[in-house]
């Protein structure tokens, strides 16, 4: 099963988006949440192909990871 969260589209191109999730949603069901020592920003950020769907930046979308 896919653990969803709540992103925000912070860039639209041409042919993708820029989504940013935060880290701490995102990990938070990961069993090595505790262990993982590569991560320093508070944020990911995720590139999609632009959805079909008129989308703006500012707009959340929930994802599945």
């Amino acid at each position: 099963m896919a653990n969803t969260v709540c992103g925000i589209v912070s860039a639209i191109r041409q042919d993708t988006i820029d989504v940013t999730v935060n880290r701490k949603a995102a990990c938070d069901g990961c069993h090595a949440v505790e262990a993982c020592h590569s991560f320093s920003k508070k944020d990911m950020d995720f590139t999609f192909p632009l959805p079909q769907e008129d989308v703006r930046e500012g707009d959340r979308g929930i994802i599945a990871i």
